[in-house]
């Protein structure tokens, strides 16, 4: 990223309609797993808005699918330097350190996100709405009864199994499922809530 400063919406930034454009071409290559022409698109991108942290963020994600973990995690700390409270740094960090075994690390942000609130998560400069807000709320609290159950927290993942449960009751856009939570508290001796 160049200096110390990231751009914020308006003249030098990207406008909404063309980060909305330049968004779904990344999901696609991501999901295409399409490296190559995924870097091209993000570089370029970067040309008209250096220090847009999204943009850097978006890179991450890209290693970070392509188990660069590493560089993935670097990145993610270069975003966060400038811009701390980022949820989608935050996540991304959080992921990257739990795929590289750094446990403590990974639930401290896992953590700080399933303590904030959806409403301000998702209106704030970073956010994207309050449904994509409670997903990562939501997410954040399966991710860390996950790692309660490597720990043999049986106690602390039903809690969090629990919280995503009752996150979900209410419109969210999670990357897990009900159905996920629901088989993790069966495994882990109790009968599942939710729809």
């Amino acid at each position: 990223m160049n200096g110390k400063r990231l751009a914020t919406p308006g003249p030098r930034g990207l406008a909404k309609a063309a980060k909305r454009r330049i968004s779904k071409r990344i999901d696609q290559l991501i999901s295409a797993e399409k490296w190559v022409e995924l870097e091209g698109v993000i570089s370029k991108a970067l040309v008209a808005a250096p220090d847009d942290h999204w943009l850097h963020v978006r890179r991450a994600d890209a290693w970070y699918e392509q188990r660069r973990y590493r560089k993935a995690a670097t990145l993610y700390r270069k975003v966060l330097e400038l811009m701390p409270g980022c949820p989608l740094g935050r996540w991304g960090l959080a992921s990257a350190e739990l795929a590289l075994g750094a446990h403590p690390e990974a639930r401290k942000l896992f953590q700080s996100l399933a303590r904030e609130k959806p409403e301000v998560m998702g209106t704030r400069v970073c956010g994207e709405g309050v449904r994509w807000a409670r997903g990562v709320v939501a997410d954040a609290n399966f991710r860390l009864g996950q790692l309660a159950e490597r720990e043999g927290s049986k106690v602390v993942a039903r809690r969090r199994y629990r919280t995503y449960l009752r996150t979900m009751e209410r419109p969210a856009l999670s990357i897990e499922s009900r159905k996920g939570a629901q088989e993790r508290l069966s495994a882990l001796g109790v009968r599942g809530q939710g729809r």
